[in-house]
């Protein structure tokens, strides 16, 4: 049985006593609250005694009936008090008795009173029955005085029963509860003491038998409870500590048997371990005589300052060290060494060891040092060399003279180039003027054109007829044309002329931008953008924001009636395209293919005749009436300026009523 079960039981029991105690202090309660209800019966018998003495003063100083009724129901509520009185003992019944008889003389004396009252008599021999009913209320008060003691011995012997009562329940209930609480306090102390010490000694045997590092012993403790379940976990700790155990002895041997040296030394250099190899190295004669001394001692005196300055650092600040050293062994002088330091880290990666891994290269080292003995025959072989290398060198210098008559050409050509540049730079700086004048000069006329029509339609709307106003509408809409065409004549302009640098930029992020500036139109289309995964290219952030806003744009404007635009974009490497069929520059034709990516937008829309596709990109052409479609016709011509800029390419392939599908070639 579990401990739990056990101090379920003892808890039971508990529950069980505590119910009785209950039941004892409910029983208490009870008698108590009988005792109180007799003591407001004796208040309310006193009260009611005090009112009749006042009736029956008042019925004799004015002979009413009300007040004769209201004396009455005094009286019956007094002998009603009386009969609810029960459970007394006899003192109490005395009391009650004494009350009894009173309160009957009580009543004669008042009925006497009243039957000697008549109206005649009274105003005939007022004195006489004065002087009559006066002994009469004298007897009911003294007889009223004496309920009224009767009254007050009553409850006063009424509340010592109530307090000796209440005495006995709370002495009842102190002595049961100490007996319970002693009780279970010592039967719990026994059962648990008495169980758990049985299981804690022969754990404590279990542990010192394994800490005599017998690992096949296990604890024999089959017990349900919390101890049996600790026994079965020590058990299977003891288990997983015996084949940890094992693959360190698998480990140690692996170690012991190793040609390289291996030792292990606190942070502070101090050996801790060493294995066989290493032993042998140093000439120690047992592995007890290296443990505790510090890894200096055993290096030459001169690498000492390598050792603090320059290794022990770069261990700690790099967690390893590997190169060439040399020891001192007592076999022999010098033994040169290829060793390699690393830290040892806790749980919470914190250094605890520096571990050492040596290789004797010593063999190698006297090899190197017979090769040095042919350094004579060799440098005998290189002064040979070197005559053949003097008539190499004069054959050089012809050639460096060739080269350099090459250089002050590529020089000439370099100052040519830059002379280019500057021109170049000149004609991108007129070009910005001309882009200037464009925005804002050429914008002008056409702002006052179109305020100075605006005024005229709406000052004058009244003197000019219907075919006047046709007049300004034409005019109107050729000025907004015109001032459309100014704008993207100057977007194109701007493309050339743009000096950003190139950064990477990555085609998914431009095409979330491009949709959410296109949401609008996207919605009032009832259109669909599919988007594959696109590469990283290097480029100008905005105007591939504009490229691509203008090819899928187009691809709205130009959709079929009553067929919702479908618009795909993805990508594909430059080599798995089939180059021939499309209308390529040198520069990409020349380069490797591997440089370049390729994006295809494909479109549900009106499509064209092919015969068209180099037209459209040529700017201000139209394949159809501005009356139908919106815009100037540059948009595309923006686009292949763009692409051309980052050295790419950008075709089409169309078919009237089927849609078209734009390639890009970006590197």
């Amino acid at each position: 049985m579990k401990i739990k079960t056990k101090i379920k039981i003892i808890t039971m029991l508990s529950i069980l006593l505590i119910l009785i105690i209950s039941i004892m202090n409910y029983l208490s309660i009870q008698n108590i609250n009988k005792k109180n209800s007799k003591i407001e019966i004796a208040v309310a018998i006193n009260k009611a005694v005090f009112e009749l003495n006042i009736l029956t003063n008042n019925y004799f100083i004015y002979y009413e009936n009300r007040i004769k009724n209201q004396w009455q129901l005094r009286y019956k509520s007094l002998v009603n008090f009386l009969s609810k009185i029960d459970n007394i003992n006899e003192h109490e019944s005395g009391y009650l008795d004494n009350i009894r008889k009173k309160l009957s003389e009580i009543k004669k004396l008042f009925t006497k009173i009243d039957l000697s009252i008549n109206r005649d008599t009274v105003v005939k021999g007022l004195e006489i029955h004065h002087g009559l009913n006066a002994r009469l209320i004298n007897q009911i008060i003294l007889h009223s005085q004496d309920v009224f003691n009767n009254s007050s011995l009553l409850m006063s012997g009424i509340k010592n029963d109530l307090l000796d009562a209440q005495k006995k329940s709370n002495l009842a209930i102190v002595f049961f509860t100490c007996i319970i609480v002693g009780l279970i306090c010592c039967l719990f102390s026994w059962i648990i003491i008495k169980d758990i010490l049985r299981s804690i000694i022969e754990l404590q045997k279990g542990i010192q038998i394994i800490g005599e590092e017998n690992l096949d012993h296990r604890v024999n403790l089959e017990k349900n409870d919390e101890i049996g379940e600790l026994a079965v976990s020590f058990n299977e700790m003891t288990t997983k500590l015996q084949k940890a155990n094992e693959q360190i002895i698998i480990f140690q041997k692996f170690v012991e048997a190793s040609e390289q040296g291996l030792g292990i030394a606190s942070l502070d250099g101090t050996i801790v371990y060493v294995n066989p190899s290493l032993c042998k190295f140093t000439g120690e004669n047992s592995l007890n005589d290296m443990i505790g001394k510090t890894f200096v001692h055993y290096y030459p005196k001169k690498l000492s300052g390598k050792l603090e300055n320059e290794i022990m650092p770069c261990i700690m600040k790099n967690g390893s060290w590997s190169g060439e050293l040399m020891l001192n062994s007592k076999n022999a002088s010098i033994i040169y060494t290829y060793e390699s330091f690393f830290l040892i880290k806790d749980d919470k990666g914190n250094p605890i060891y520096i571990a050492d891994v040596i290789n004797d290269i010593t063999e190698r080292k006297h090899t190197e040092l017979e090769l040095l003995k042919y350094k004579d025959h060799l440098e005998l072989l290189v002064k040979e060399r070197t005559n053949e290398l003097a008539i190499l060198n004069n054959n050089l210098i012809k050639e460096i003279q060739l080269h350099q008559q090459t250089e002050k050409e590529l020089r000439i050509n370099k100052l040519s180039l830059q002379k280019l540049n500057t021109d170049l730079k000149n004609s991108n700086e007129e070009l910005e003027k001309f882009a200037y004048i464009a925005s804002h000069d050429l914008q002008e006329p056409l702002r006052k054109v179109l305020a100075f029509s605006d005024r005229l339609k709406i000052k004058y709307s009244n003197i000019i007829d219907e075919k006047g106003h046709d007049y300004i509408d034409r005019m109107q809409n050729a000025a907004n044309r015109m001032r459309i065409m100014i704008k993207d004549l100057l977007s194109l302009s701007r493309v050339t002329t743009s000096s950003e640098a190139f950064v990477d930029v990555d085609l998914n992020d431009i095409l979330k931008e491009v949709l959410s500036d296109l949401e609008i139109r996207i919605n009032e289309t009832n259109g669909l953008v599919e988007i594959s995964d696109l590469p990283i290219v290097k480029a100008n952030p905005l105007q591939m924001n504009q490229l691509f806003g203008n090819l899928i744009n187009n691809a709205l404007k130009f959709h079929r009636d009553n067929i919702k635009p479908h618009i795909k974009i993805f990508s594909d490497i430059a080599e798995s395209i089939n180059f021939s069929n499309i209308n390529l520059n040198i520069s990409l034709k020349n380069d490797q293919c591997n440089n370049y990516k390729t994006i295809f937008i494909e479109d549900n829309c009106i499509g064209f005749d092919q015969k068209y596709c180099d037209k459209i990109f040529q700017p201000f052409q139209r394949l159809h009436g501005r009356n139908k479609y919106e815009g100037s016709g540059i948009g595309l011509s923006i686009c292949r300026k763009i692409v051309e800029r980052h050295d790419g390419n950008i075709s089409v392939n169309s078919i009237p009523d089927k849609g078209s599908i734009f390639i890009i070639i970006l590197k």
